[in-house]
Formats: structure tokens, C-alpha cells, sequence
């Protein structure tokens, strides 16, 4: 389990927030589409490829450069077609909750805020009550985390779960149980703003996954005009698929040690928005029988938020409850702040407390503090 709520937090001296935030301004993914004939072969087109990555040179931009990232410079790309990971104008140039019909499927908050250079914050939920999803909207949060590894979800329960999510202005990314390309392409039909994808190893499986959530000729993702993503054969598919396709989020969760060990690789896959660290599992992995702020973990989890920095990726929090007083240091951008069942859990134990208290004040003092009964059976 890397979901981690209620444990020890991980201490970290921390640098300028804005350093870090001034070189991460990315806001989607880049995904290609090829337009014109391209010679690729039989390798090229296999799951995950992108075979207009191979032929790109790329350059990182500085504090107060141009807001993209990363940007294409080789003469050589296909069809002259150039993108940059943190170009909102030219990867996202369609709101996806105008297209089709009034029906607001997949807000786009996230990239929205992002966009204007906001934190995004979200909730985490393994419990199957679109409720719970709509109280967390009302209470501000920009995302849900549904949990479809660990919580106990049926296909149409994760479903209810987007459908809550949409109502109330949030994005949905669903954290799927495993890298099963079928489950994905079934989240994302349903409207999910992305994926999360557990137990990420190398950069060929975040190539995989890259592909499973993207549409022919780049990936393998099967398309359909009567999805919910495409407000059910309301949307103008020819006209705008493309930009369906680059709005959807994809992250990794690096919770293994060969993932740490291929996490530079990993991090610099195409198409990727961004990885979490997830302690829980590597420390049982590595024998810490689930201490997380052993100085092993903290040695992991930086060398994960590095990679993110250097390919030009999202760090998402996976919890401040563990990464208290570190992540804004990271320069995290999406922060999951709070889980479900912690909520629910620290909200009960308060009011037992809160109840108990007020039971010793009484006792203690029962002049000075009659109980409700009491004052009730005074009064009337």
C-alpha cells in the first residue's frame, strides 16, 4: 500500500518553492500524431512507441524563459509538426467541457490551474460513495484520486465515482489496479481526466501504458464516437480526438527498487504528465517493515523528485501526511492533501474526544458545567 495516511511524516530542510516551481510549468503530456506518411517499422509502431521521439532533440527551459519546458528543435521531425510538454496553447487548445453538448464530462481543472501557475489539490478515495466525491468538491478540492487498486471497486462504481467528480467541477484520475491495457481504455472511455498506474519498473512498461492511453497509429487505445469521453457521439470526433487524447493525464507510481533504479529513464518516456513515490511498498520491500521516514526511503523518494526535475515531469504528492514539511520543497504541483477514511477517521475520533472532555469538565466541575439533560430538565 502507498497511499499513506496518519504515519510518520517525512522531514525534509526544503529550498524556495518558486526555484522549483519556475522550471516544472507542465501541464500535460505530448502525444504525437502523425499526419502525414512516415516510414516506421514494425518496431517503431509496437505498444507504447513514438516514433517521432527518436528523431527530436530537446532543450530545458530556465527561470524566466519561454513557459515551455521542453522544446522539439530537430529539422527532421515528421511533417515539421512541433510540441513542447508545457505549451498549453498548442497541446490543449480545447476545452474538453464545451465539447459536444452542455454535459460537463472531464472539467480540465488540472490543467486549467496549473496553467495559471496554481497548485492543484486533491483527495484520495477508496471508499465507493459518489457523496463522499461531492463533498470534497464542495469543500474546494480540484481532484479525485479514486482507488481502484485498493479500494474495492467494481468498473461501474469507478464510473459513479467520474460521474460525481464531473458534477461537482473536479477531475477524476483513477488509479487503476494494475497495467491491464483494457482496464485503462475502459476508465478513460468513461471520462476519467487520467490514470495512475501502480508499480511502475521501466521505462518500456511506461511506454506501454503511454500507449494504452493513447489512440491509433501512436498507441493502442481503441476508439469509439459513442464513449462518455466523447459526450456519447455528441463530440466532433475527426475535429477533436487529438486534443481528447493529449488532455489525458498519465502518472506513474515509483514503489519498487528497480523502479527507482530506471526512474531517470522512466521519467524521460514521452507522453508521461508525471510519478509519485510511493514509500509504503518499497519500504516493505526493502525490509523497514513499513517505517517510512527511514533515511533509505528519504534517499529513494529524492532521487525520484530529481528525475522528475531533470526530464521536465510532474512530482504529484502522493500524501502531505507523509511528506509533511518536504513536499512543497519538491516542488510539487499536485498534492493529494487528504485521503477518505483518514478524514472520516480523524473527524470520529475528534468528537468521541471532544464528548469525552465534555464529560470530565462536568464531572469535575458539575456547577459550572451542567449537561445539556440538565439544563433541558431546569428549563421546562
Amino acid at each position: 500500500m502507498d497511499q499513506l495516511h496518519g504515519v510518520t511524516p517525512l522531514r525534509n530542510s526544503g529550498s524556495d518553492l518558486q526555484n522549483h516551481m519556475s522550471v516544472l510549468p507542465i501541464y500535460g503530456r505530448r502525444v504525437s500524431h502523425p499526419t502525414c506518411s512516415v516510414d516506421r517499422s514494425a518496431d517503431d509502431l509496437g505498444r507504447g512507441s513514438h516514433p517521432l521521439r527518436d528523431d527530436r532533440s530537446r532543450t530545458r527551459s530556465r527561470p524566466g524563459s519561454s513557459p515551455c519546458s521542453w522544446q522539439q528543435t530537430s529539422a527532421s521531425a515528421p511533417c515539421g509538426r512541433t510540441r513542447s510538454r508545457g505549451d498549453l496553447e498548442h497541446e490543449r487548445n480545447t476545452d474538453l467541457s464545451k465539447i459536444g453538448t452542455n454535459m460537463s464530462i472531464n472539467p480540465g481543472r488540472i490543467t486549467r490551474k496549473l496553467r495559471e501557475g496554481q497548485r492543484v489539490y486533491g483527495v484520495a478515495i477508496q471508499i465507493p460513495s459518489p457523496e463522499l466525491v461531492e463533498i470534497s468538491g464542495a469543500a474546494g478540492y480540484d481532484y479525485a484520486w479514486i482507488d481502484a487498486e485498493h479500494g474495492a471497486f467494481s468498473l461501474s462504481e469507478v464510473r459513479d465515482l467520474i460521474r460525481a467528480a464531473d458534477a461537482v467541477g473536479m477531475d477524476s484520475i483513477v488509479r487503476v489496479p494494475d497495467h491491464n491495457p483494457s482496464f485503462i481504455q475502459r476508465v478513460l472511455d468513461t471520462g476519467a481526466a487520467g490514470i495512475m498506474v501502480p508499480h511502475l519498473r521501466t521505462a518500456r512498461e511506461a511506454k506501454d501504458i503511454v500507449a494504452a492511453a493513447t489512440f491509433s497509429p501512436s498507441g493502442i487505445r481503441g476508439a469509439c464516437p459513442f464513449i462518455r469521453a466523447a459526450n456519447h457521439a455528441s463530440f466532433n470526433w475527426h475535429a477533436d480526438y487529438q486534443a481528447l487524447d493529449r488532455a489525458v493525464i498519465v502518472l506513474g507510481l515509483i514503489e519498487d527498487l528497480e523502479g527507482v533504479d530506471n526512474v531517470e529513464a522512466i521519467a524521460a518516456v514521452d507522453g508521461l504528465t508525471g510519478l509519485l513515490f510511493g514509500p509504503f511498498d518499497l519500504g516493505m520491500a526493502m525490509g523497514l517493515h513499513g517505517d517510512v521516514s527511514d533515511a533509505q526511503i528519504r534517499a529513494q523518494h529524492d532521487r525520484v523528485v530529481t528525475a522528475c526535475s531533470a526530464s521536465g515531469i510532474e512530482y504529484v504528492t502522493a500524501s502531505i501526511d507523509w511528506e509533511f514539511g518536504a513536499f512543497p520543497s519538491t516542488g510539487s504541483r499536485l498534492v493529494t492533501a487528504i485521503s477518505d477514511k483518514t478524514a472520516i477517521l480523524s473527524t470520529f475520533r475528534n468528537g468521541l474526544e471532544n464528548a469525552r472532555a465534555m464529560a470530565a469538565a462536568e464531572s469535575a466541575h458539575p456547577a459550572q458545567a451542567p449537561s445539556s439533560i440538565a439544563s433541558v430538565a431546569t428549563t421546562t
